[in-house]
């Protein structure tokens, strides 16, 4: 689900982001920033499990934004989700609000 709130792109995402989907993700998460969104918000407050290539997704998403003066966002991540960030230092270098 994506919603627009204010100058913020809110996008949910629910289940699962492995190897099998990170691909449809990552397609339509960049083509919101090539359509303009410089805030994007990932909701995870439904996301049970991401893969290390979901991660590498994350970390492309936020050098894209960053280097076009944008921010991208986690909201609401859920034990799981804060665990594979935790683990794999992203906690330290994506931003993460409730």
């Amino acid at each position: 689900m994506i919603d627009a709130v204010g100058n913020e792109i809110v996008v949910a995402l629910d289940g699962e982001v492995d190897v099998e989907r990170c691909q449809e993700v990552r397609e339509q998460l960049h083509g919101l920033v090539d359509e303009g969104a410089r805030h994007v918000v990932l909701d995870l407050t439904h996301l049970h499990f991401l893969d290390s290539t979901a991660l590498g997704m994350l970390v492309g998403l936020h050098r894209r934004l960053t280097d076009e003066d944008g921010l991208l966002e986690l909201r609401s991540p859920t034990a799981p989700i804060r665990r594979a960030l935790a683990v794999s230092g992203l906690d330290k270098v994506l931003t993460i609000v409730e």
